[in-house]
């Protein structure tokens, strides 16, 4: 409106002289805040999409895996962002195909699932990793390390929910969405039998109370992620955990201000 406000008093400046050239410098004197707001807001959405890095001081530089897509800090996650707990923001609700990490990390609840058809090979699935902001910081810089060990075999762990990753984890903080090639996977619904299937790139638990999850042999399996950042630990959980924070002793290094993401959770 002040812009349109800004074009009339201009034409009409000459016809109405002087009052109309008193009224169009008003009118762009008005447009200066809006211009400013403009900027600020650029620029923190910049900072935000493209140079978001809760790990490294904000002048460090630092080059990343080039699967890693970037950090976003947990504010910014469906539900932290709506009125009723864990309802989605997307219109198509659990119907929604879209597997676009993005999609999945802003307009779906932590407790859908991603689970993958059981009939198909080398499907390509979302799948949620849940470590500590020092792990989650190697990860994004070296790529994951598989386990040699854990209890359906080798390699790297996914729940098909990011609310599972809560009571899977053994490190906390850090939230990885990622896609990941399944391969040739064996479906179990007994974990000591990974030891008898060989051949298979993924091994795919049933869990009998729908907590599922699967642990894939290969970091080559995972294509791409977004690591998700709790800027606000609780510090004294994550001391019990036996979390070690990042080099410098802090658990976020470069801290981005999220409070306008912050929706009515808080107020409910």
């Amino acid at each position: 409106m002040r812009f349109i406000a800004f074009i009339l008093s201009c034409v009409c400046a000459n016809r109405y002289s002087p009052i109309g050239l008193g009224y169009s410098i008003l009118a762009g004197f008005t447009l200066v805040p809006a211009l400013i707001l403009l900027l600020v807001e650029y620029l923190h959405y910049y900072r935000l999409w493209f140079y978001y890095r809760p790990d490294r001081p904000a002048k460090e530089k630092v080059k990343y895996d080039d699967h890693h897509l970037r950090f976003l800090p947990l504010s910014i996650t469906n539900d932290q962002q709506t009125s009723y707990w864990q309802s989605s923001r997307c219109s198509h609700g659990e119907n929604c195909s879209s597997r676009d990490l993005y999609h999945v990390i802003m307009y779906h609840s932590g407790n859908t699932k991603y689970s993958p058809e059981k009939t198909q090979d080398g499907q390509i699935v979302i799948g949620f990793h849940q470590t500590s902001h020092k792990f989650a910081s190697m990860i994004a810089k070296n790529n994951f390390e598989p386990s040699p060990k854990g209890w359906i075999g080798p390699g790297v762990y996914f729940a098909t929910s990011l609310n599972h990753t809560e009571f899977k984890a053994n490190q906390f903080g850090a939230y990885i969405c990622a896609r990941v090639d399944l391969g040739k996977t064996k479906r179990i619904t007994d974990p000591t039998l990974w030891k008898t299937v060989e051949g298979y790139d993924t091994i795919y638990y049933e869990h009998p109370f729908g907590a599922d999850e699967f642990c894939v042999k290969s970091k080559r399996q995972i294509l791409s992620w977004i690591i998700v950042v709790n800027q606000d630990p609780n510090l004294e959980l994550l001391k019990q955990k036996n979390n070690d924070p990042l080099p410098s002793g802090n658990y976020v290094e470069d801290y981005v201000e999220d409070r306008v993401y912050r929706g009515c959770l808080f107020q409910v």
